[in-house]
């Protein structure tokens, strides 16, 4: 039980780093793309890793599914 409570705080510590550290990387992105090339980014790479996601789940992919992806 301790092992598991020790991993959970490591992760919850991960989790906050990350968190904590994009605000500051944002701000320097911006000097360099705009802000809708920012957002395209990151939906374009959120799509993707769920695309994957999906994709391990159902082994498969059928057009009828692909339009209901792309409405998430």
């Amino acid at each position: 039980m301790a092992i598991r409570k020790v991993l959970a705080l490591m992760f919850l510590i991960i989790a906050t780093l990350i968190w904590g550290i994009t605000f500051p990387l944002v701000k320097y992105i911006l000097n360099y793309l705009s802000e809708f090339q920012l957002l395209f980014l990151r939906f374009l790479f959120a799509s993707l890793i769920g695309i994957f996601l999906y994709l391990e789940e159902e082994n498969t992919l059928k057009i009828e599914k692909m339009f209901f992806i792309f409405l998430y």
